[in-house]
């Protein structure tokens, strides 16, 4: 085998591998059983068939995760710390990335650029990407909400990302924080 499919084959397996563990790990999680939390996710998912799962002990920050049915994931610990105007905005971030299929549009992207990993522009043009999902779904967030919350969602952004910056980050689905595990 050629040096360079050897290459392409151990990334995509790598990323298989990684696929298939988030998915059993993420699988196992309980349902969220927060009240005030299931209340406003109840309002905001309108019909969707999302789920709202407690990711307490595996991430930090509320996520979205699944190819063909995605389901968001909110660490019930954290939920006091927020408003419930704070927690509409995050939930409505993480179903804006639901409903747009962010996970499996991930999935091919990042498969494209392992067969491209020889070039960096592949590499520059997939965090590209990444970044304008997640302008994409802040835009969305702006739709759902009044004029006068653009302000306190930049405020939350900018707050809730120094927050993040200052945890551990690791390896996960597209690098999401995970908490400190005594495991």
């Amino acid at each position: 085998m050629e040096p360079c499919c050897a290459a392409t084959a151990l990334l995509l397996l790598r990323m298989t591998a990684a696929q298939l563990f988030w998915t059993r790990r993420l699988r196992r999680l309980p349902a969220a059983t927060d009240r005030r939390l299931c209340e406003i996710f109840s309002r905001l998912r309108d019909g969707r068939a999302v789920r709202l799962l407690n990711c307490d002990g595996v991430f930090d920050s509320p996520a979205s995760f699944g190819l063909f049915h995605t389901d968001v994931f909110f660490p019930e610990k954290r939920a006091s710390e927020f408003s419930d105007r704070e927690l509409k905005m995050m939930l409505a971030h993480e179903i804006a990335h639901a409903d747009r299929h962010d996970c499996l549009r991930s999935l091919l992207l990042n498969a494209v650029t392992a067969f491209l990993w020889f070039n960096p522009f592949a590499a520059w043009l997939r965090r590209r990407i990444a970044l304008l999902r997640e302008v994409a779904c802040d835009r969305a967030v702006l739709r759902r909400i009044p004029p006068d919350g653009a302000a306190d969602y930049a405020r939350l952004l900018y707050t809730y990302g120094l927050k993040m910056r200052e945890r551990h980050f690791a390896p996960g689905p597209d690098s999401m924080p995970i908490s400190d595990r005594q495991n």
